[in-house]
C-alpha cells in the first residue's frame, strides 16, 4: 500500500496510460515463448503470450538444460576466508549465497514410481530418486554387489552413430556403459525401459557446491553410496572424440580428460532430454527461454553496437571481487539488477556439441575463449571461485586474484499469478518461479504459502477446480498439450486433461457459471478461443476475436458469474474486453508502463474483474479497482 494516496500505474503520480505485452525485465521474447502466464480464480484471466520471434533450438546431447537447481552454496567468502554476507554496496556483495536459485528438492521412489517418505530406506523399496526441479529420475547406487553397486566401473561405449559424437568408444561384453544401460532396460528397472547415460549438464546438476573435498559433492541423504570419484556422462568431447565428459564428485569439477577406454563410475537417468532456446532481444541482451535467464550479450568491457547488433571492443578481465562489483553496477537495456551468474547458471550457456568457443554462436559474438567468473566460491578453498572455460567447457575453480572475463546475468523465470488464495471473495497476488507457487494471502508482499508443483518450464494456471470458493493451482505442459490440476494445493496433480494442438496456449475460466473453473486453449494463428466446459478434452464452444498478434485474456468483466474473453493489443497497449463472447469488444482500457505485465483480478471483491500490472524490475503489483488508470493498491513482493 502507499499510505492511502492512490498511485498511478507509474507509481510516481503520473500516468502514461500504456501497458506492454511483455516486461523487458524478464525478457520480451522469453515471456512470449512461455505462453499464457496469468490466471485469476473464479473469474480467471489468462494472458496468452504468443511466439512472435523465431528462436534457435538445439537438442544435441549436453547442449542445454531447462532448469538448474540452486548450487547449494549458503555461505559467503572474501578472497581468503568465510565472512558474514555483505550488504549491497559493500565489498564482495553479489556472490552466489545472496541470490538463491530454485531450491533443491528430491523425492524417493520405489518400483513403478511409487513415492516414498523421506525416511524410506533400501529395505522399504527405495530404488530411485526424482529431482523435483529438473524432473529427472536417477538410479540409486547400492553396496550389495549387484549391478547397482557403487564400486562398479565401465568403459565408455555408445554404438549409435547418431549419439556417440563420432566415436563409439570402447565396447566390450558386460564391461561398458552401453551394456550397463541395456541391462537396466532389459529388466524394466523401476518399471521403465528408457534408462540412459546422463548428458554432462544433467550430471553436473547433481553437484552440491556447499560440500568441500573430499566430498562426495552431492546430497548424500538422497544419493547415498556415491563414490567421491569420476562418473561418466553421455557427452563426447567434440574436439577430440576419443574423450568423453565426466564429473568428479570429490568436488564437483567437470572436464573431459578421460579416454573412453578408461573405466569409471556410472549413474543412470531417465526423463526428458534437455534443450536450449535463445532469443536475441536486440538491445544488448539475450534471453534463454528454457531457463528464463537474461544474459549480457557482450562480455564485460565490450560495447554493444545497436547498428550491427554486435559487440565492439575487447573484453576486460577482472579479479573476482571486481567481477562481482562490475556485474552489480551494470546498467543495460533499462535494467539495473544485473549480477554475476552462479556456477550452474554459467554452465547452462555451454554448447558441448561445438569443438571450440562453446558459448553462444551468433547469440554471443566475440566471446573470449578464456575462463569466465561465476559467483560461486570453492567450498574447499575459500581463496578460489568456480570458472567456466568457454573454449573447451571445463568447470573448475581458480584463485580469486586471477583476472578472468565476465558476462552478467539477471532474472530467472518469475511469473505473476493472481487468485483468491483464502476464499474471502477478493483476489490476491503471488509469483511462480522454479516450479514454486508463492501465494500472498493478505497483499503484504510476503508469501504466506509456498507450494512446489510442476517444472520450471510449465505454464502456471490458477482456478477453483472443485468449487469450494478457494483458488487452486495447476500447470499446463505445452509439449504434452496437457493441464495438470492440483485441487488442494498439496503439490500432487488430482486430474489431468489433454486438449488442443501443440501451438495452442492455455486459458482458464468458469465458462458455464457453475462455480467451478474450466479449461480451454487459445489458438493464436486463427485468434480463436476453444472452451471446454466439462474437462473432457473436447471444446464445447469456439469464439474468434481480435487481430493477429493480440494476446488472450479471460475474466468476468460484467459481474454476471460467467467468465468472458478479451484480448490485449501490443501495438496500442490496450485491453479489449468482450462481455458476452460475441467476438466484439464492449469496452477498452489502458494502464501501466511499457515494461509492465498485464494482470486481471477482482481486487475489491465486488464480483467483477479489474485490471492491473506487474512491474518485474521491482516485483511490484499495481492494482486498479475501478478502471480509472489509478493504482488503488500497490504490492511489492519480497
Amino acid at each position: 500500500m502507499n499510505g492511502g494516496r492512490p498511485l498511478t500505474a507509474n507509481g510516481d503520480g503520473s500516468d502514461t496510460n500504456c501497458l506492454t505485452v511483455m516486461g523487458q525485465a524478464l525478457g520480451y521474447k522469453e515471456m512470449m515463448m512461455k505462453g499464457n502466464r496469468m490466471m485469476k480464480g473464479n473469474r480467471v484471466m489468462m494472458i496468452g503470450f504468443m511466439v512472435m520471434m523465431a528462436i534457435f533450438v538445439s537438442s544435441l546431447p549436453g547442449y542445454g538444460f531447462d532448469l538448474w537447481p540452486d548450487t547449494g552454496q549458503a555461505k559467503c567468502y572474501d578472497d581468503t576466508v568465510e565472512i558474514s554476507c555483505p550488504q549491497s554496496g559493500e565489498p564482495f556483495y553479489g556472490q552466489d549465497a545472496q541470490y538463491s536459485g530454485p531450491s533443491r528438492s528430491y523425492t524417493k521412489l520405489g518400483q513403478g514410481d511409487v513415492e516414498l517418505p523421506d525416511s524410506a530406506t533400501y529395505a522399504d523399496g527405495w530404488i530411485m530418486t526424482r529431482d523435483n526441479v529438473t524432473g529427472l529420475i536417477w538410479e540409486m547406487k547400492t553396496d550389495d554387489n549387484t549391478i547397482h553397486d557403487k564400486d562398479n566401473t565401465y568403459t565408455w561405449c555408445d554404438s549409435n552413430p547418431a549419439t556417440n559424437g563420432g566415436n563409439a568408444g570402447t565396447c566390450g561384453t558386460d564391461t561398458d556403459t552401453e551394456d550397463f544401460i541395456s541391462a537396466l532396460n532389459t529388466v524394466d528397472f523401476g518399471g521403465h525401459h528408457d534408462w540412459r547415460l546422463p548428458g554432462i549438464k544433467e550430471l553436473s546438476s547433481l553437484t552440491d557446491s556447499s560440500i568441500p573435498d573430499p566430498g562426495p559433492a552431492i546430497d548424500a541423504t538422497y544419493f547415498p553410496d556415491t563414490v567421491a570419484s569420476l562418473y561418466w556422462s553421455s557427452t563426447t568431447y567434440a574436439y577430440e572424440t576419443y574423450y568423453a565428459w565426466r564429473v568428479f564428485f570429490g568436488n564437483g569439477g567437470v572436464d573431459y580428460y578421460l579416454y573412453k577406454s578408461d573405466s569409471y563410475h556410472v549413474r543412470a537417468v531417465r526423463g526428458g532430454q534437455s534443450q536450449a532456446a535463445y532469443t536475441d532481444n536486440n538491445d544488448g541482451t539475450v534471453t534463454d527461454t528454457s531457463t528464463g535467464l537474461m544474459w549480457q550479450k557482450c562480455s564485460m568491457g565490450q560495447i554493444w553496437n545497436g547498428a550491427t547488433n554486435g559487440c565492439d571492443g575487447t573484453a576486460q578481465a577482472y579479479d573476482w571481487q571486481t567481477a562481482l562489483m562490475q556485474s552489480e553496477n551494470l546498467s543495460l537495456a533499462g535494467h539495473g539488477d544485473w549480477r554475476l551468474p552462479s556456477r550452474h547458471e554459467l554452465q547452462s550457456l555451454e554448447d558441448y556439441a561445438r569443438a571450440d568457443t562453446s558459448t553462444g554462436s551468433a547469440y554471443f559474438p566475440g566471446s573470449s575463449s578464456l575462463d569466465y567468473w561465476s559467483s560461486t566460491s570453492s567450498a574447499t578453498y575459500a581463496g578460489g571461485a568456480w570458472v567456466v572455460h568457454f573454449n573447451f567447457g571445463f568447470v573448475s575453480y581458480t584463485n580469486k586474484s586471477t583476472n578472468n572475463d565476465v558476462r552478467a546475468v539477471r532474472g530467472g523465470l518469475t511469473i505473476p499469478i493472481v487468485g483468491d488464495w483464502d476464499g474471502d471473495g477478493s483476489d490476491d497476488v503471488g509469483l511462480f518461479s522454479g516450479s514454486r507457487f508463492r501465494l500472498d494471502d493478505d497483499e503484504d508482499g510476503v508469501a504466506d504459502e509456498v507450494v512446489a508443483f510442476g517444472t520450471g518450464t510449465d505454464t502456471p494456471v490458477i482456478g477453483d477446480w472443485n468449487g469450494d470458493g478457494v483458488d487452486d493451482i495447476g500447470v499446463f505442459r505445452g509439449a504434452e498439450r496437457k493441464f495438470y490440476l492440483d485441487s488442494n494445493r498439496d503439490g500432487v496433480a488430482d486430474s489431468t486433461v489433454t486438449i488442443g494442438r501443440l501451438s495452442d496456449l492455455p486459458v482458464v475460466g468458469d465458462w458455464d457459471s457453475d462455480g467451478v473453473d474450466d479449461i480451454g486453449v487459445f489458438r493464436p494463428s486463427v485468434r480463436r478461443y476453444y472452451m471446454d466446459y466439462n474437462e473432457d478434452g473436447i471444446h464445447d464452444r469456439a469464439v474468434t476475436i481480435g487481430r493477429l498478434g493480440d494476446i488472450s485474456l479471460a475474466g468476468d468483466w460484467d459481474g454476471d458469474g460467467v467468465d468472458s474473453i478479451g484480448v490485449f493489443r501490443p501495438d496500442n497497449k490496450r485491453f479489449y474486453l468482450d462481455d458476452d463472447d460475441d467476438g466484439i469488444h464492449d469496452h477498452a482500457q489502458s494502464f501501466g508502463r511499457s515494461t509492465d505485465l498485464p494482470i486481471v483480478g477482482d481486487w475489491d471483491g465486488d464480483g467483477d474483474d479489474d485490471i492491473g500490472v506487474y512491474r518485474p524490475s521491482t516485483n511490484t503489483f499495481y492494482l486498479d479497482e475501478n478502471f480509472d488508470t489509478i493504482a488503488e493498491t500497490v504490492v511489492a513482493m519480497e
